[in-house]
């Protein structure tokens, strides 16, 4: 709910929205569905199927995949769609929904290095504050920006508030085309939604820290760079940065937090250091 608040001020106060774009946006965390942890309905295909009933993981998996593309076209034929949880209770990961303008967290996140009760505020703001602003932030990037909080399509830029926002992502596409430490080139235009959800969770987040008296700003940006902390073999990254939407970890982390003033005075960075921007 902080998260979601400092939105709205951020939201607000944008020069790059325009009146109808600032009141599409607020009435989009408004009306933001949360479903954190634990679903309050699961869908009854998940009864109903016979999948269980198979002999190997390959057909159970086909079987109520098979089910769930079957329950999801029907659902979705209805008048007043049912309000379900999508993915499995213990996948590692959080999402965004434009169709029905919700957010899922996974019980999988609430572990650390994501969540720890023993946390500090910062330490949790860095970690699974993050995560939880990245994903909200999905509502205002250059893919759903335009959909209303009822999923519906709603073209609201005018021409000079487009202008501005076209003119405010290619310095981020440009931020982010970077050759990273793995000697792999990051593809600034092809991750552009998930870098616009990274620097405005991170906007949100670190105007919430300024609300803290003496607060601990290195702890927050460690944090940060703990959850993205990646092992793979060499070809990995290869793939990933040529068909993942996301940057590659290290770009993702020192790209964004180069661009805010927290972080070269919390770090001493002055325009000698690598990553200055």
């Amino acid at each position: 709910n902080t998260i979601l608040d400092e939105y709205k001020k951020l939201v607000a106060n944008t020069p790059l929205f325009n009146d109808r774009l600032k009141n599409i946006a607020t009435k989009k965390l408004e009306k933001m569905r949360l479903d954190i942890a634990y679903p309050e309905n699961l869908p009854d295909y998940v009864e109903k199927s016979n999948y269980f009933k198979k002999t190997s993981y390959v057909e159970k998996a086909r079987g109520l995949y098979k089910a769930q593309n079957s329950w999801t076209a029907h659902n979705n034929n209805k008048t007043e769609p049912e309000k379900v949880w999508k993915q499995n209770l213990f996948t590692v990961n959080a999402f965004y929904y434009p169709q029905d303008n919700s957010f899922t967290i996974c019980s999988g996140v609430l572990q650390e290095p994501y969540y720890n009760e023993n946390l500090s505020e910062e330490e949790l703001l860095g970690s699974i504050g993050m995560i939880v602003a990245h994903e909200i932030a999905h509502a205002f990037d250059s893919n759903f920006i335009n959909y209303n909080h009822l999923g519906n399509f709603s073209y609201a830029w005018n021409e000079e508030t487009l202008a501005k926002y076209n003119e405010w992502t290619a310095q981020i596409v440009e931020n982010y085309t970077f050759m990273d430490f793995y000697e792999r080139q990051n593809s600034g235009e092809k991750t552009l939604a998930e870098n616009i959800s990274d620097i405005l969770a991170m906007q949100c987040c670190l105007e919430i820290l300024k609300n803290k008296e003496n607060a601990n700003y290195k702890a927050f940006f460690e944090s940060f760079a703990k959850i993205n902390r990646f092992t793979a073999v060499e070809g990995f990254f290869t793939y990933r940065a040529s068909e993942d939407i996301h940057s590659l970890p290290r770009t993702r982390v020192n790209r964004t937090v180069a661009n805010f003033q927290e972080f070269y005075d919390t770090y001493g960075i002055t325009k000698k250091d690598g990553m200055y921007i």
